[in-house]
């Protein structure tokens, strides 16, 4: 999609264009993914950019999963309601 988009907005084709025209493809492939540092780039930075998205997604569902399972917002109504009985009984 990056390539398919910087293609389009900049007509700077960066991989899928670039080895269209290449008599051998496999070879075309293999040399733009290992040497190639645009394409290295390219994969770098859409590899590493979701990578902290997912992972607070990852741990905000972790933290659900687990009040979900201890019950903790009942432990909390608890308290609460323990607070407020010890304030009426004393």
């Amino acid at each position: 999609m990056i390539d398919m988009l910087s293609d389009t907005l900049f007509n700077s084709p960066i991989f899928f264009n670039t080895i269209s025209n290449s008599p051998d493809i496999a070879d075309a492939l293999m040399g733009r993914l290992i040497d190639d540092p645009g394409v290295l780039t390219l994969l770098q930075v859409s590899l590493w950019i979701p990578y902290p998205v997912i992972r607070l997604a990852w741990f905000f569902c972790y933290l659900d999963q687990r009040i979900r399972n201890e019950c903790w917002d009942l432990e909390l109504q608890f308290r609460v309601e323990t607070n407020r009985l010890e304030e009426q009984a004393a």
